[in-house]
């Protein structure tokens, strides 16, 4: 716009002041310009039945289905059925490390080759 970096900042300077002072101003308030909602999609707002809602018989049901899972989960750990994961994994970890290496080492095997290409099969046959 201007020539120098100055001026140029100082009319910036003063737009922005401007436009503030037409923001703060509580006179004008906009009345006259016409809204545009042709962008806008109104939020939609779903109505649930009332049978839904939670009532004290529904709630008590609820906590007796609960009570009741928590002691049938209760019984199959006094029974054993229930696996414990970090009995589990300190079990393996106690393990002795050179089983563990033997089992390795015999589970190893060459990888075979994938699909060779031309050159490749032609170098092999000389």
């Amino acid at each position: 716009m201007f020539e120098t970096q100055a001026q140029n900042k100082r009319y910036l300077g003063d737009v922005v002041g401007s436009l503030m002072r037409e923001a703060r101003d509580a006179a004008d308030d906009f009345a006259d310009v016409p809204f545009d909602f042709r962008h806008h999609k109104p939020k939609r707002t779903h109505a649930f039945p009332d049978a839904w809602l939670l009532t004290p018989e529904r709630k008590q049901l609820l906590e007796q289905r609960r009570a009741s899972r928590l002691q049938l989960e209760a019984q199959r750990a006094e029974n054993g059925e229930v696996v414990d994961g970090v009995e589990a994994i300190e079990k393996m970890l106690a393990a002795p490390v050179k089983e563990t290496i033997q089992l390795m080492a015999a589970a190893e095997q060459p990888v075979p080759k994938g699909k060779m290409g031309k050159k490749q099969v032609a170098r092999r046959m000389r």
